[in-house]
C-alpha cells in the first residue's frame, strides 16, 4: 500500500509515531526510486554501481559526497518547511533520503579504496 501523507513534516515533528511512519515510508520510496534510477543509468544493482564508482579516486568520490550532503540538507530543509503540502513535504524527504543512500554507498566505496591504498 502506498503511503499518502495527510500532514507535512512540520506538522508531525513532535509526534514520534507519525514522524517515524512518514520517515520510514519516505526511505522505502527512496530505496525504490534509487534502484530504478540505477537501472535507468545502466547499472543492474547496487554492487554494480559500487564497481563503477571504484573507477574513481577516493578524492573525487569525497567531493561528490560533499555535493550530495548539500543537496540532502536542502531537500531536508524543504521537507520540514511549515508552508508546503503534505505531498510536497513527502517528495522532498524522499529526495533527501535518496541522497542519504548515495552518500552511504559512496562512503563505503571510499573506505574500500582507502583500505586498498587507492
Amino acid at each position: 500500500m502506498e503511503f499518502i501523507p495527510t500532514k507535512n513534516m512540520f506538522q508531525i515533528w513532535h509526534n514520534a509515531d507519525e514522524r517515524k511512519a512518514f520517515e520510514d515510508a519516505a526511505m522505502k520510496q527512496a530505496q525504490e526510486n534509487f534502484i530504478a534510477e540505477l537501472k535507468e543509468d545502466g547499472h543492474k544493482n547496487i554492487e554494480e554501481y559500487k564497481d563503477y564508482l571504484k573507477g574513481f579516486s577516493s578524492a573525487d568520490l569525497f567531493h561528490d559526497v560533499l555535493d550530495y550532503r548539500e543537496e540532502r540538507d536542502r531537500e531536508d530543509d524543504w521537507a520540514n518547511h511549515p508552508d508546503i503540502t503534505p505531498e510536497q513535504s513527502f517528495r522532498r524527504l524522499v529526495a533527501s533520503c535518496e541522497h542519504v543512500i548515495n552518500i552511504d554507498i559512496h562512503n563505503e566505496v571510499i573506505e574500500e579504496l582507502e583500505a586498498e591504498g587507492k
